[in-house]
């Protein structure tokens, strides 16, 4: 597996968009490409130095080498930033999370966007549109927000617990969301069969696991066990066979 590092800069938002790419040892052309969103990066008490030794877009590696070896690319945007002064320590847990999060969906899909026009530049073998979006915790939440605003961008989606943010495509959407022990997705993130003719939930081709001994942090570097990777990586051999 080959890495790269970016550490883009978005003029117009005065911001960093720090990426990290994996391509496979031998290069197609065109590479199929999968766009990640690692979960929220705590901020708080951390150095900018200290911070840039941490970034969550490095430490998602078991996926970056299951997607490689699958002849994929796979691209990790870092969407928590050194500055950044409203992250998930200012939301008010008790208010409807989608809502009080949005601010960090919104600034994601930016992300998202100025990182695919910037990668766009860089010569590299990769598909930058029928793109499988995916990402843990808030990560899959920008995913899923990105997914509401762009679908023509999408063909499908991968989740590992991202609970909070609605999902609403507009388009058939195939999903495949991992869930936790310790946590419950949100009311209402899955659009509910309140009508005969619900369009929003039929968009979906939905398949939703909850792997035996999974917690909610366990879908990351250091906290990943063999089990549960072998878990994972038998949905995701099924998933990306019926996505193909």
């Amino acid at each position: 597996m080959k890495t790269l590092y970016f550490d883009f800069y978005d003029e117009s938002r005065k911001r960093q968009v720090p990426v990290s790419v994996y391509l496979p040892e031998k290069e197609g052309n065109k590479l199929p490409t999968i766009i990640f969103g690692p979960g929220y990066q705590g901020l708080e008490g951390l150095t900018e130095e200290e911070l840039l030794k941490s970034y969550k877009c490095k430490q998602y590696t078991y996926l970056a080498e299951y997607f490689t070896a699958k002849g994929y690319a796979f691209v990790s945007i870092q969407h928590d930033v050194f500055g950044d002064v409203d992250g998930l320590e200012k939301v008010d847990p008790n208010a409807i999370q989608d809502e009080a999060r949005r601010h960090l969906y919104i600034r994601g899909e930016a992300n998202i966007l100025f990182a695919l026009s910037q990668l766009e530049q860089q010569n590299l073998p990769l598909r930058l549109d029928n793109l499988i979006l995916s990402g843990h915790s808030n990560g899959g939440d920008i995913a899923k927000y990105f997914v509401n605003q762009h679908p023509e961008l999408v063909r499908s989606l991968i989740l590992f617990d991202a609970r909070r943010a609605r999902l609403r495509p507009i388009s058939p959407m195939q999903v495949l969301m991992f869930e936790a022990d310790d946590t419950t997705t949100d009311v209402g993130v899955i659009a509910e069969p309140v009508q005969e003719n619900n369009a929003m939930r039929a968009n979906l081709d939905l398949t939703v696991i909850k792997p035996r001994g999974a917690l909610h942090a366990s879908y990351i570097d250091g906290e990943i066990t063999e089990p549960l990777k072998k878990k994972i990586f038998t949905a995701l051999d099924w998933f990306l066979g019926s996505v193909a």
